[in-house]
């Protein structure tokens, strides 16, 4: 199974970046690969959402559901879609005073 790991340090706070990435929604205007976003249920606690992405020649659809911890994390597992597995999580943590 391939594992992708990234870090990265930007200057906003982790409630700005929970934000970002909780509004699946938005991810068309921004994420040039992704053709559409549906968010099917929302809760406190959860999102389950289906992504249309192309790039290429590859297109699918998947949904996800992304357990919400606000402000310091999200955890993503694949619900439906082509692959054998898709898990992840995006972890927020502030550097610094300013966070």
């Amino acid at each position: 199974m391939t594992a992708v790991h990234r870090e990265a340090l930007v200057p906003y706070r982790c409630e700005e970046m929970f934000a970002l990435v909780d509004d699946v929604e938005a991810y068309p205007s921004f994420l040039p690969w992704c053709r559409g976003a549906e968010v099917l249920s929302r809760d406190e606690d959860e999102v389950r959402a289906r992504l249309e992405v192309a790039r290429g020649s590859f297109q699918k659809a998947f949904t996800t559901c992304n357990r919400r911890r606000p402000p310091k994390m999200i955890e993503m597992r694949l619900v439906e879609g082509p692959f054998r597995h898709l898990q992840g999580f995006w972890r927020f943590e502030p550097v610094g005073e300013g966070g």
